[in-house]
């Protein structure tokens, strides 16, 4: 069995919070000579249990690059991915709260993004990080070292492409779009579906359909 961050059971003093998929839009600019970029924008308010600081209202798809000049032309070239998700309030510091952003990769598996203060349960995997589901150990995990960035209300992570290539091969894009925010299991620590099934305790979700290529 492998471990994985996609969906997280709630094991906190009786509390019990529903997944709520609160209208999210997606937006997009077509890629060309300058980043691709993909919103996609969640209602404020609706994070279960009232809390600001685990209440999505935006997660930004876009990427880091060269900018040369071609003949006439300049074109961009996208070196890293680069994620950003927003909430309500300053990102939370308690050790139980995660933040997370999955998406999926063309013939590999999922990309999982995600961030949880503190450093427990790092004996189980990377605190936060990016892990993908292809490419990596004989299950297909492949871990990376990869820290987000918070500041105030935003959480960015910056993923080098060249980290990404085996998964990507010659499709660069994601789809299946899935944000979501919650806590963790304070015992069992990052659990993936194989051990918490398909029902979630999410504080927020927002989820979109849309392709982002780049």
């Amino acid at each position: 069995m492998r471990l994985s961050t996609a969906r997280l059971a709630l094991a906190a003093a009786g509390l019990a919070v529903v997944g709520l998929v609160g209208g999210a839009q997606a937006a997009k600019t077509a890629p060309g000579a300058a980043p691709t970029v993909l919103t996609i924008n969640d209602a404020t308010g609706d994070a279960q249990g009232g809390q600001a600081s685990t209440d999505l209202t935006k997660v930004v798809y876009t990427t880091s690059g060269t900018t040369k000049k071609v003949g006439k032309k300049r074109v961009y070239t996208p070196t890293a991915l680069v994620v950003t998700m927003t909430v309500a309030a300053p990102v939370s510091t308690a050790p139980v709260v995660i933040y997370e952003a999955d998406s999926a990769i063309p013939d590999c598996g999922k990309l999982f993004l995600y961030y949880v203060p503190g450093d427990q349960f790092r004996a189980v995997q990377p605190a936060s990080g990016a892990q993908v589901g292809c490419g990596g150990t004989d299950d297909g995990t492949l871990f990376l070292e990869n820290t987000p960035v918070v500041a105030g209300s935003t959480i960015t992570w910056t993923v080098p492409l060249a980290d990404l290539a085996p998964a990507l091969k010659k499709a660069r894009s994601l789809s299946e779009f899935h944000t979501y925010t919650g806590l963790a299991d304070p015992v069992l620590g990052l659990l993936g579906p194989e051990y918490v099934g398909e029902s979630r305790a999410d504080a927020d979700v927002a989820d979109s359909a849309e392709t982002f290529k780049f």
